[in-house]
């Protein structure tokens, strides 16, 4: 959990908060300064409006609590990212699963699930290393709408070595009879190995070093 990451983000907010009040009170003081100047110096055959100095003053003044209120949200900001971030720490250690493109070799293989957007008749995966070479193509997966399958792949490549344990890219594509592409969507399990904030959402890192945002994890257990 980057604690420090809020901590910092609740101090830029207060500094920049407080920055802002200060230049107001240094512009309202000035305001005054020149408020006493021109009345003290007025020609008294031609007195100047006092309605619009008034006006005026109504109108600093309205600022400066925008500034002060500014202040304050910005202070209860940072505490509600706070208070997300230690919330959603409580994740830590789970496992969740969530929309991906990399499937992850173990000693006993790797797994994962798809949903077709369509009845598909042809539903290929296609397997990459690191290096972006393509060690495995499996076809005649299963194509029925409605039903999410699972994905297996027993680590060997198309040669039928062992490929080595370790994180894999994995595109799965989908036709129908027709030869139109069907839309298609992978899922894996994993490890929820720490969680930050980032614009005010929680993102989490899984195991396979791949970062999600806490809207796209459909489940946790």
């Amino acid at each position: 959990m980057d604690i420090a990451a809020t901590n910092q983000t609740a101090a830029t907010a207060s500094s920049s908060g407080t920055a802002a009040q200060n230049q107001l009170e240094e512009n309202y003081t000035t305001f005054l300064q020149l408020l006493t100047a021109q009345i003290s110096n007025q020609d008294p055959l031609e007195p100047m409006d006092s309605s619009t100095f008034v006006t005026q003053l109504a109108q600093l003044t309205q600022v400066e609590q925008t500034a002060q209120t500014n202040v304050s949200l910005a202070s209860l900001s940072a505490k509600l990212d706070s208070m997300a971030l230690i919330s959603g720490a409580n994740l830590v250690g789970q496992e969740g699963n969530f929309p991906s493109g990399k499937i992850i070799l173990e000693a006993d293989g790797g797994t994962m699930t798809y949903r077709v957007g369509a009845t598909a008749t042809e539903v290929k995966a296609e397997i990459y290393d690191p290096t972006g070479q393509l060690v495995r193509t499996i076809e005649n997966l299963p194509g029925e709408i409605g039903t999410e399958h699972d994905l297996e792949w027993d680590g060997l490549t198309d040669t039928k070595d062992a490929a080595l344990t370790g994180v894999y890219t994995i595109k799965l594509t989908a036709a129908t009879a027709d030869g139109d592409a069907v839309q298609t969507a992978l899922f894996r399990d994993a490890e929820i190995q720490e969680v930050n904030l980032a614009g005010g959402q929680l993102i989490y890192l899984m195991a396979g070093d791949e970062y999600v945002a806490s809207g796209n994890i459909r489940s946790v257990r």
